[in-house]
């Protein structure tokens, strides 16, 4: 599996070795910050007829040039912002140049691609005012990722006259502001789902899930809620709720219960691809004291693929730290296999299309028993997920997998009953 070992801690605070990894700092002087936000909107305010002018000459630019351009006019734009100081300043409106050359040169999707990637650099991938270093609040952001997102899809809609991409935007940006709203008003749960030993069924640990119950006011199911979210970014907020949450609830568990166990914390494919989560991750452990190696992080193959290279290397960030990686829902997509060599990981977590079948159907048998054995071989951890009958679980005990979770286990619970499960239930770590 290609697993190397990682150095320990040290002594040292997951924290400190995370700045030690990534370290970053971002200066700029105060006279200077003046200097430039006062040129920038004296620009803006004049930009108006040199703005027209290159959207005429752009229209009749080939394919490659356009993309070219407007890949530049982001990348203008987002050290335009860190120049002039931060999105206080007159700075953010120079990301309408690309929105509204894209609308005028490409179909729905580069155009809303490229509001999305505006309304990011001017969010998330600029984290701090540069003049103060004040963290930007996730709906300061996200309602200006909303913004040039609208203004995109119009221009995009009056020029292709096509609305069906407005609305799904449309949509998927209240549903965002309404997720954002409930986790200020603390209305979004975290829910556990245990882990268990097949051969006694004893419980090893626990999978972190966020809900949102329908039974408050605006409640929505997760696949409602988490698409919406990691197409606008608002997912960012939420997996930072869900790990400091549930890292703390899993050290209070541990410390009273005198007993191990693991967390399992799914990581979306937009916080992996940002390159900021080893700093998220060490701040959950440093601020709940949960030791590094109690905490597994849970990759979808969709975090990986796009970049292999900057993946490999933050995973072995991530293993430095002493957290546990695993690969959510494989076999469910196309290039698992392709890249089982590649990446430092502790444990598979089979995909429940793998088992669905398994038991009545020989080929689907046949299936699940030749990637059992394949990650056998390579000597990683298998969690067979969405066992729903006792026959499947006897399976998965014949081919090996010692590891599951699913309905016929148990499901997903509230912090309050998860407590009295293990408070009634005998923890075991293999």
């Amino acid at each position: 599996m290609g697993i190397r070992s990682v150095a320990p801690l040290g002594g040292r605070s997951a924290s400190t070795v995370a700045a030690a990894l990534a370290g970053r700092k971002a200066n700029c002087e105060p006279s200077r910050e003046r200097t430039l936000t006062t040129a920038f909107e004296r620009a803006t305010r004049r930009g108006d007829l040199a703005i027209r002018t290159l959207v005429i000459a752009y229209t009749g630019a080939g394919g490659i040039f356009a993309m070219v351009a407007t890949a530049a006019g982001l990348g203008g734009a987002w050290a335009a912002n860190y120049a002039a100081g931060g999105s206080h300043t007159a700075a953010p409106h120079l990301f309408y140049l690309p929105i509204v050359l894209a609308a005028v040169r490409f179909k729905w999707p580069v155009v809303l691609a490229t509001a999305v990637t505006a309304g990011l650099l001017a969010g998330p991938a600029l984290p701090a005012e540069v003049s103060a270093g004040v963290q930007q609040a996730p709906q300061v952001w996200l309602l200006r990722l909303v913004m040039f997102v609208v203004i995109g899809a119009v221009l995009a809609f009056l020029i292709r006259g096509r609305p069906e991409p407005l609305r799904s935007t449309m949509q998927d940006s209240l549903t965002s502001i309404r997720l954002l709203q409930a986790l200020q008003r603390s209305q979004i749960e975290v829910h556990y789902q245990p882990l268990y030993q097949l051969r006694d069924q004893q419980i090893i640990g626990l999978e972190a899930l966020a809900r949102w119950e329908k039974s408050r006011r605006g409640g929505l199911s997760p696949d409602e809620f988490i698409p919406p979210a990691e197409r606008t970014g608002a997912i960012r907020a939420l997996d930072q709720h869900v790990l400091r949450t549930a890292t703390a609830q899993a050290q209070r568990w541990r410390t009273g219960l005198d007993r191990p166990l693991r967390l399992s914390v799914n990581v979306s494919a937009t916080c992996f691809k940002e390159g900021n989560l080893i700093h998220d991750v060490a701040a959950a452990l440093d601020h709940s004291g949960l030791p590094t190696h109690a905490l597994e992080l849970e990759l979808t193959e969709s975090a990986l693929i796009d970049n292999i290279g900057d993946a490999v290397e933050q995973i072995h960030q991530l293993r430095s730290l002493g957290v546990r990686i695993a690969i959510d829902d494989f076999g469910a997509g196309h290039a698992s296999l392709g890249y089982l060599n590649r990446f430092e990981v502790d444990t598979i977590k089979l995909d429940r299309s793998l088992l669905l079948r398994a038991t009545t159907n020989n080929r689907a048998h046949d299936v699940l028993a030749g990637v059992t054995r394949l990650l056998i071989d390579l000597d990683v951890e298998i969690v067979a997920e969405g066992i729903e009958t006792e026959d499947q679980a006897m399976l998965l005990r014949e081919l090996g997998v010692h590891i599951g979770q699913g309905f016929h286990l148990g499901r997903p619970l509230p912090a309050l009953a998860t407590a009295r499960l293990l408070e009634n239930l005998a923890i075991d770590l293999p």
